[in-house]
């Protein structure tokens, strides 16, 4: 045998060894499938290992699954279109948090009734809104004064400038 041959066995012995080390490593590695390159390899570990990455998912998946997870307004379970609702009602500075869609557009309604004062009942705003209406109603007297006068104003036996103790002496 010349040099040359016995460098070239020598060298394919080597390789021989490293490559029967290598597939001994890879059948005692769980991990490692066969016919993977080391990358694939590296890279199915990392996925395995990321907790956030479920099994047969595309990256894009994964980054949206992530961002969603990531972003604190968006509920668990919900779909875009709910997410998306909801972002609007956040964003909306006329609706309260837990609010109806009903009380909300009362509440909206109230706001726009230029007649409408701020903490006020329905009631109080409806009584408002008649007296406004009454030409003879004054303004400070309360909803009875008002009646008593319509009444005064319908009785025939009462004078114009005598007081309700007159009246009632003279009738």
């Amino acid at each position: 045998m010349d040099i040359e041959t016995n460098v070239v066995l020598r060298i394919e012995t080597l390789r021989d060894s490293k490559d029967s080390r290598d597939r001994k490593d890879k059948r005692l590695n769980p991990f490692d499938k066969k016919c993977e390159t080391g990358r694939e390899t590296k890279t199915r570990r990392g996925k395995r290992s990321d907790p956030l990455i479920k099994k047969c998912e595309t990256e894009r998946e994964t980054k949206t699954r992530r961002d969603k997870r990531s972003d604190p307004l968006i509920k668990k379970c919900e779909t875009d279109r709910e997410t998306k609702t909801r972002q609007d009602k956040r964003l909306d500075p006329l609706i309260k948090k837990c609010e109806t869609e009903r009380e909300t557009k009362t509440r909206q309604d109230k706001r726009l009734d230029p007649l409408y004062e701020e903490g006020e009942t329905e009631r109080e705003t409806k009584i408002r809104k008649e007296k406004r209406l009454d030409k003879k109603y004054k303004k400070i007297e309360t909803l009875r004064d008002s009646k008593d006068r319509k009444d005064k104003r319908l009785n025939p036996f009462y004078k114009i400038c005598e007081t309700g103790r007159e009246t009632n002496s003279t009738g």
